[in-house]
This record gives C-alpha cells, structure tokens and sequence, in this order.
C-alpha cells in the first residue's frame, strides 16, 4: 500500500495504491480494495502514520530531483569538462571491477509457497477453503491465495485487512511448526549443495553445477529443481516454486514467474543474454527494491534496470553526492548489471538470515475498530 501524502489532487508517487505485486493477485478488484483503504484511513492511527511517513517520503523526493536537475547542470559545459572526465575515468573502472566479480552459474531458488499459511493449513485442513492470513492486527506476515484474491497481501496490517475480506481468519504465528518444516526442506536442499544460501525460513538458493556434473549430461537444472519440489512435497506435503538462473537474483526473479507450485529456468547462459533480459527488467521484480524504494527511482527517472547503464554518469555523480544513496549506488549499480546482488549472499549453508523492520503500534484494541 502506497498512501498518498496530503489531500492534493495533484498526482504524486505516493498515491494511495494497492499494491498488487505478490501472486495470487492478479485478478483483485484494486477499485473496491483502494476505496476501503481510503474509508479506513480517516481517524485510524496506523494509516495517519503512513499518510505521515509518505508525506515525508514526498519531500525527500523533491529534494532529490532538486539536487538532480543542479548536478545535471554542474556536469555540462566545457568548463566542466576535466571534473567530467574524472568521473568518466571511475565509473570506467568500477564497472571493470564489477565485470570482473561476474560469475556465470548454475542456480535454483526454492520458494515455499505461502509458507507459514501452508504450515497453519496442514496442521488444520479445514482453513485451506477459507480466506487465511499469518500475523498481527499491525501487520500480515502471509496470507493464503483465497485471501490475496480478495485483496489481502503480506505486510498489510491486519485490521485493514478485516475491512476488506471480513471473513478473513488471522492466526498468530507458529514459530516452531515453521521451522521444524524448514529444517526438512534444508536437509534436502543440503544434499545438492551444502553452501545453500538460506534467505529466510521459506527461502533458498542453491548453486547446483557441481552436482550436475556428476552425471554427465544425463541430469538437466530443470531436473534438479523438479526433483527438489517433489521431495520437498513428499517430506512435508508442503508446495514450492523455484526459478533457475545463471546468478542468484536471477534464479530468485525466475521463481516467480510460475508460482505456485511451478518452475522456470530462464536459459540465460551468456553475458549478453544475461543483459538482454534484464533491458527492461521492471524495478520491483528486483529483489531487494520494494514499494517505497520503487517509487523514488521512478520519481528520478529511473524505471528500469537499464537506466542506470543509459545514464550512469549522471547517476553515481548524483548517488555519491547525495547522503541518502551514497551507500547504496554500488549495489544498485550492480544490480542493473546483473553482477552481484549482496542481499542474496548474506548466510550459507544453513545460517539464518534476517532483518529487521519497524512496526507502528496502535494505542488501543479500540484502535482496531476505527
């Protein structure tokens, strides 16, 4: 959900949005969904929050495309032209740098589909014919496919989710039923690489070259990864989707392509092909880029990986310069390149990965009426 930041009329790239980019929820009726977001919102302290964050989000915007347009006209000109050609001269030699890590692979990413729901559904086979969703009243952690179909989607707090589907059956998260199943699923995953990267309790990628070439031809990566799933399935009757590419993100991007319970090798095998697809890669299929990152990109020009090549010069003057993505053109540069994506390398074989996030906490249970 992407909340408009003031009561403007005029359109801005925080509007008030469902965002419908998870599957299952292709065919959600985003007018319904949108206006009993915007019903809930008045008087609601977490959405008054969010109407809060987005307005702030709003003018660091602004004040990026100020600072965009200034060092767009810094750049230009003779007078200019030796400060140009030192930067020409790094981004040169950083893009070396990044060509020279490119490592062309072999990789599969699992993804259990709705995880946590699918556990709460094998444990309790009369939810799986219901609209079901993991989490709190602050926050939805998973939902099932019925519930996203009626526009319920992870990360969408639970009371606003009520309004829309109220059916809906939230349970709280069952933290030891969820990693007992992911255990089994990285036992499994362990005997085709121990090096796994683990991603979450319902998220891996493996590197699976190696153990192809033990067969010497006769085994494909699709045959890897259609064997995983039906193991998976046959050790914990719980489904997954995987995606096969030449890099980790790659594979990661692919996984979605078919969900749930599919597969999808995306055959890039090359350095052009590998570039090929990714042109006009769209910015949240990339992992690690969500709603809010989305939208600053776009609201600077940038709304595919390809624009970061097309204008490089002008973006790591502009990212080095400004505070707020001085950290973080490096990877995004990276990403546009298909080089390395360091949020998928951060645990191995087995070592869990996590983040951490905030959560706005409503005052009252009177709050979860509003």
């Amino acid at each position: 959900m992407i909340v408009d930041p003031s009561a403007s009329r005029q359109p801005t790239a925080f509007q008030l949005t469902l965002d419908c980019n998870k599957a299952g929820m292709g065919n959600v009726d985003k007018e319904r969904v949108e206006a009993i977001i915007r019903d809930a919102r008045e008087g609601s302290p977490f959405l008054l929050n969010e109407q809060r964050l987005a307005e702030g989000r709003e003018k660091q915007l602004q004040e990026l495309k100020r600072k965009s347009s200034l060092f767009t006209q810094l750049l230009g000109g003779e007078r200019n032209a030796a400060q140009r050609k030192q930067w020409e001269l790094k981004v040169s030699k950083m893009e070396q740098e990044l060509e020279a890590t490119r490592r062309l692979g072999t990789y599969i990413h699992l993804d259990m589909d709705m995880f946590y729901a699918a556990v709460e559904i094998k444990k309790h086979p009369e939810y799986a014919t219901i609209p079901l969703a993991i989490g709190t009243m602050t926050r939805l952690q998973t939902a099932n496919y019925i519930a996203r179909g009626r526009g319920v989607r992870p990360g969408m707090p639970g009371f606003l989710a009520l309004k829309i589907c109220p059916n809906l059956l939230i349970l709280p998260p069952d933290f030891d039923s969820y990693n007992l199943e992911s255990n089994i699923v990285r036992r499994i995953v362990a005997e085709y690489d121990p090096n796994y990267i683990v991603v979450g309790l319902d998220e891996l990628t493996l590197e699976v070259s190696a153990y192809i070439e033990r067969f010497e031809g006769t085994k494909t990566a699709e045959d890897v990864a259609s064997e995983l799933r039906v193991r998976v399935f046959g050790e914990t009757k719980l489904t997954a989707s995987a995606g096969i590419g030449p890099t980790a993100a790659l594979a990661k991007i692919a996984s979605n392509i078919n969900k749930p319970n599919g597969q999808h090798d995306l055959n890039l095998h090359t350095r052009e092909d590998v570039m090929t697809y990714v042109r006009d890669l769209g910015l949240r299929s990339v992992p690690g880029i969500g709603k809010v990152t989305e939208a600053l990109l776009k609201g600077l020009g940038i709304t595919t990986l390809s624009t970061f090549t097309i204008g490089v010069l002008n973006f790591v003057i502009f990212y080095q310069k400004i505070s707020l993505f001085a950290w973080s053109f490096h990877w995004h540069y990276a990403m546009a390149r298909c080089v390395q994506i360091p949020v998928l390398v951060m645990g191995t074989g087995g070592k869990e990965v996590s983040c951490s996030e905030r959560t706005f906490i409503l005052q009252s249970k009177e709050d979860y009426r509003k």
